[in-house]
């Protein structure tokens, strides 16, 4: 698949302009720089609860063993 006609045409205008071309380098720069945020962020104290509310669950023996996983969901 080629470039289009618009295509060399905005090209060809960028490259003619050196403010137009810095300003669409810094854009496209900017662009990459977008940050996604973590989906999961816990703080030490909500790590800590989730580790002692795993911890008892295991000694109450609500847990799946790794065969168990496979059975129910094959690969």
């Amino acid at each position: 698949m080629g470039i289009s006609m618009k295509e060399r045409e905005l090209i060809n205008e960028i490259n003619h302009d050196e403010n137009l071309l810095d300003l669409v380098i810094r854009y496209v720069k900017d662009l990459k720089k977008v940050e996604v945020e973590s989906p999961c962020q816990y703080t030490v104290e909500e790590v800590k609860e989730r580790i002692q509310i795993g911890m008892e669950s295991l000694e109450r023996g609500e847990y799946k063993s790794q065969n168990d996983m496979r059975s129910k969901y094959s690969i």
